[in-house]
């Protein structure tokens, strides 16, 4: 009903010929549907044998340069040196599955928990997660992260912080992307009405695992 009554209102916005946030919209936690997910870590299995699988995603990795579209949402990263990526396409992403010893089963746990991205931080022992969460009816007045006015962006970060039980640390702006920032692991934005989130999954947090993390979403692009 909720979702309903948000695209009649953006339905009505756009018949009198105005901008869906011009006039002053709040958007609220009860908007959100994704709950709890940012205490969700993956644990990857690295023992078994390699046996293949295909993603169903177009999947393109040449070298450093990965791009993955998955007909929402399109990355395109080139992974600086001492990181490795891992891709739902074994396929794609053959040689670090070989050179890594691991089978299909870390593919279907990526797929499982949305990553379509998992990176290894090699220096410091470290996992970013870059992953998606279905769309709400604040992603669908939002649209994109990067059309919202600047003064939108309190209100959405205390809102994300609210439904993650997270700290609001203000916003991180790429060079193609807008990002809430909560706690010290998290950067989230919303992209063609999904949600897209980095995570950097350790216990504790260091200058050095920051340094990591705001170096990989400085690579990233998201479209």
């Amino acid at each position: 009903m909720k979702k309903a009554f948000a695209l009649l209102l953006i339905a009505s916005l756009l018949a009198m010929g105005l901008p869906a946030l011009a006039e002053g919209l709040s958007f609220t936690p009860d908007m959100v549907d994704v709950r709890k997910a940012k205490d969700e870590r993956l644990i990857p299995d690295f023992a078994s044998k390699l046996l293949g699988s295909d993603s169903g995603y177009d999947v393109t990795v040449e070298g450093n340069l990965h791009i993955i579209k998955t007909g929402k949402v399109n990355f395109v990263i080139n992974i600086p040196n001492s990181y490795v990526c891992f891709t739902q396409d074994v396929k794609a992403s053959i040689m670090m599955y070989v050179l890594f010893d691991v089978n299909q089963s870390l593919a279907e746990q990526l797929a499982q928990n949305n990553i379509h991205m998992l990176i290894l931080d090699l220096l410091n022992n470290g996992e970013l997660h870059v992953k998606t969460f279905d769309g709400d009816a604040l992603c669908e007045m939002v649209g994109d992260m990067n059309d919202l006015p600047e003064k939108y962006y309190g209100n959405v970060g205390e809102v994300f912080a609210e439904v993650f039980s997270a700290k609001y640390n203000g916003m991180y702006k790429t060079a193609s992307n807008v990002w809430v920032v909560l706690d010290d692991d998290w950067l989230l934005t919303i992209v063609n009405g999904e949600y897209v989130v980095i995570e950097y999954s350790c216990e504790t947090i260091t200058d050095l695992e920051t340094e990591a993390f705001y170096e990989i979403a400085n690579a990233l692009m998201v479209s």
